[in-house]
């Protein structure tokens, strides 16, 4: 049976647009055919682990860009390395191991090591499943086939002792198959591209699967701004949202899923007095669509502090400001839609999730590592004559929403839709109300990919 190994080159550079230069997704270089080609990637004494978030996440570079993560992490002489169990501030997670660059023809996993129980998931999109409650244990040195279309791995240790790792073994064809169910990927595309949102990241790093954005507050852009410095048609303030997007898809239909996960820093989870504000606002459109009905399209996420007033409405340093009196303290999902008759965002202590007993804070609390995966589900509703949307977040379906208005969507001809924009957003924050700009932070993006 003849396999295919797809190999990523650069990102390549294609033109300025608005606010930055567009960058092309991952390109195709070349592909390479064998009759048996299985890739290995392996992870033991010789490898090179770094320190990234202040030292809560350790992470490896194996065979020329895949990234493998640890948390809970210390080195070992002569072995990779070890994972227990800790506690991050008020937090206590299990040491874990996972992969944040997607593996193409996942085949098997294989870990030899000491000293305890390590357990094992294997998921379709990266930290899908956060629950920690499998009854898979590895065994060491025994492989364990991966089924298919599964494309990260998961292993962790429950225990605050250590279990140390000789080495893992990760075996692949590179078929390119999950590849194949990205939405942005120059094979089946072509070259589409990423664009600067309201502002423009400082730094954007594009790995195998996921982009990294780097968020880049200033004076004149962060929630605090005032004043109509960059532009005359929006306050200071709208530059907030800062990072990159996705330009336009591929026809992807009337009833299509597709996820992505939004990876957030621990060093910030684990210290209440830092905001942070992660997103994504896919944009829909049609063949023929108006300029309104393209501009109302937008399925809006939030995940994290408030975007605009951070320390909520009592503690508010621009009380004089409408929105204020729709800002709230703390880390939590909202939503920004028509509540009690007028458009705002949602109250996240009061106003339930879809399920009608959970509140939007219970949600986004109910796991605490910074790890979000964000499921967009699009059906045409006969009954609306409306394409609509859920929103799921970690498990939690959190609203569902109409795309278009029934006076600007034809339901008889039941166009097909694609995604025009899909900007990745994180907020930028200032310190005072002379608003002068808070440190900048990261967050990683998986490429939207298709759900089966």
């Amino acid at each position: 049976m003849e396999k295919r190994l797809i190999i990523f080159g650069g990102i390549v550079a294609l033109s300025l647009v608005g606010a930055g230069t567009v960058f092309a997704a991952p390109k195709i270089a070349h592909i390479i055919n064998a009759t048996t080609l299985v890739n290995h990637l392996v992870l033991d004494k010789d490898t090179a682990v770094i320190e990234k978030d202040d030292g809560y996440l350790h992470q490896a570079d194996v065979k020329n860009g895949n990234k493998i993560d640890a948390i809970g992490f210390a080195e070992v002489e002569g072995a990779f390395g070890s994972i227990k169990k800790a506690d991050y501030g008020t937090h206590t997670w299990n040491g874990m191991i996972y992969n944040r660059s997607v593996i193409n023809g996942f085949e098997s996993l294989t870990v030899t090591f000491t000293g305890g129980t390590l357990h094992y998931v294997f998921t379709d999109f990266l930290m899908q499943d956060m629950d920690f409650n499998s009854t898979d244990t590895l065994v060491s040195g025994e492989k364990v086939d991966v089924p298919s279309g599964k494309a990260y791995f998961l292993i962790y240790n429950e225990s605050t002792t250590p279990v140390t790792i000789q080495t893992i073994d990760i075996a692949a064809s590179c078929d390119g198959s999950i590849d194949s169910t990205m939405i942005y990927s120059d094979q089946f595309f072509g070259a589409t591209g990423m664009g600067g949102a309201r502002s423009l990241a400082k730094k954007t790093t594009t790995e195998l699967g996921f982009v990294e954005i780097e968020n880049n507050p200033t004076k004149d852009t962060n929630n605090y701004s005032r004043g109509n410095h960059v532009s005359s048609s929006h306050d200071d303030s709208w530059y907030r949202w800062n990072g990159r997007f996705f330009s336009k898809s591929d026809y992807l239909g009337t009833d299509f899923s597709f996820g992505m996960t939004i990876v957030g820093n621990i060093s910030q989870i684990i210290d209440e007095n830092k905001f942070f504000h992660y997103n994504v606002w896919p944009q829909f459109g049609y063949d023929g669509v108006s300029s309104d009905a393209l501009l109302n399209s937008y399925i809006q996420t939030y995940i994290g502090n408030d975007n605009y007033e951070p320390l909520g409405k009592d503690a508010a340093l621009h009380k004089e400001d409408p929105y204020t009196k729709e800002s709230y303290t703390g880390r939590f999902f909202t939503d920004y839609g028509v509540y009690d008759e007028q458009w705002k965002f949602c109250d996240p202590d009061t106003t339930f999730i879809e399920d009608g007993v959970t509140t939007f804070r219970q949600a986004y609390e109910a796991y605490d590592l910074p790890f979000w995966f964000i499921r967009f589900d699009v059906f045409f509703d006969a009954e609306k004559g409306v394409p609509v949307c859920d929103v799921t977040i970690n498990g939690f379906k959190l609203f569902s929403q109409e795309i278009f208005d029934a006076e600007d969507y034809d339901a008889e001809k039941k166009l097909p839709l694609y995604i025009n924009t899909l900007p990745m957003h994180l907020v930028n924050y200032g310190v005072d109300i002379e608003a002068n700009p808070d440190e900048s932070y990261v967050g990683s993006f998986t490429y939207p990919r298709l759900i089966a």
